[in-house]
């Protein structure tokens, strides 16, 4: 399933305000972009009524900010729809989930009639949750980057610790009458000469030992099959509250 266009809605997601939704529309796919302030979105980025561009969420008021998505997404959202809300959010060079995205994803789950939460930023792999059978993903590292050769010593010493030459390429399955994940399969590539390759045995042992315990922690886990790595999908998380 591929996104055949991106188009600017016209509804504003806050009235009064000048900031707008964006939709991806395709054949039983809908794709809505935000941007969090606090997760590197410059407010040049925000979309005005002259001008195409993302929404941007501060994600103080949560309840407020899902009570109006919710509204956006009933507008665009038919019968079949996979809903698919995009977050750039943060954090970087930080292997933790903040409590504010968890809390947002689940309520865009539980209240907004999202069906997965496509969260990404982190130039390093990060945990996944699967919560009440939906797919949450906070960081998915960069499938290419720059960084490579770099003579930047605070990214060299990164690269010890969060190894951002080492990524994955992520192939989802889903139930479309519920939008529920049904599999999530990741293969292991890395970065070398600016192209994206296979791993070796060291990177691809290194992503399945870092995914499995940083998934593990939001309930999940991760097993390795040959050269893959597959999700582990156990009892979805009950729903939360607001």
């Amino acid at each position: 399933m591929a996104l055949a266009s991106l188009v600017p809605g016209r509804t504003s997601l806050r009235p009064k305000s000048r900031q707008y939704l964006i939709f991806g529309t395709a054949k039983g796919a809908s794709l809505c972009l935000d941007g969090v302030r606090n997760g590197h979105v410059p407010a040049s980025w925000a979309a005005t009524p002259d001008r195409v561009g993302v929404c941007n969420l501060a994600m103080v008021n949560i309840s407020e900010e899902i009570q109006l998505l919710t509204e956006q997404v009933k507008k665009v959202k038919k019968p079949g729809d996979l809903v698919i809300l995009s977050f750039h959010w943060g954090r970087n060079w930080d292997w933790t989930v903040p409590e504010y995205q968890q809390k947002f994803a689940r309520a865009a789950i539980d209240f907004a009639g999202v069906d997965v939460i496509y969260g990404h930023s982190s130039h390093h792999v990060k945990g996944i949750e699967v919560y009440h059978g939906n797919l949450i993903t906070y960081g998915l590292g960069d499938l290419i980057n720059d960084f490579e050769g770099s003579i930047n010593r605070y990214l060299a010493r990164l690269s010890e610790t969060y190894h951002y030459e080492w990524n994955l390429m992520y192939f989802a399955d889903f139930n479309q009458e519920n939008g529920n994940v049904l599999n999530l399969k990741m293969v292991p590539t890395s970065i070398e000469k600016f192209q994206v390759r296979r791993t070796d045995e060291d990177a691809a042992d290194w992503l399945h030992k870092q995914m499995d315990k940083l998934c593990k922690k939001l309930g999940a886990g991760v097993e390795r099959v040959g050269d893959e790595l597959q999700l582990l999908i156990a009892n979805p998380l009950v729903k939360g509250e607001l």
